[in-house]
């Protein structure tokens, strides 16, 4: 059971976070997608520089009861996916926050350590994939 489920999650990264470059040429040659996992850490078209960074497509910010229990510091935070498993929304963020840090605004008000940090971008998409 457990080679299951690590190659599930695995291919959960892959498709997440894969290059799918047909040709291979951003990979350096190679060009089976599912050994092009974990190439963006980041979710592309909202990453800076990713030509939508800001954009209202971007804004994955839920109003509602989740605003209220997972606020964020000001309107320029974005929650879009990052990590290996592109974790998103602040209802995504702040719990996953305060199992790793015990602080839910810790990842709140610094999303972007999902992506910077690479055991944490990692640990991400685990605590993801195995909560309901």
């Amino acid at each position: 059971m457990c080679a299951k489920e690590l190659a599930t999650i695995f291919a959960h990264f892959a498709q997440e976070t894969g290059a799918n470059d047909p040709s291979g040429g951003a990979t350096g040659g190679v060009t089976e997608k599912w050994r092009q996992g974990l190439y963006w850490l980041t979710e592309i078209y909202c990453s800076p520089g990713g030509g939508g960074a800001g954009s209202v497509g971007c804004n994955y910010f839920s109003t509602g009861w989740s605003a209220t229990a997972f606020p964020r510091p000001n309107t320029t935070v974005q929650y879009y996916g990052r990590g290996a498993k592109q974790l998103s929304w602040n209802y995504n963020y702040g719990p996953f926050s305060k199992v790793m840090y015990g602080d839910k605004s810790v990842l709140l008000n610094n999303p972007e350590k999902v992506a910077d940090e690479g055991w944490l971008a990692i640990a991400s998409a685990f605590w993801f994939y195995t909560t309901p």
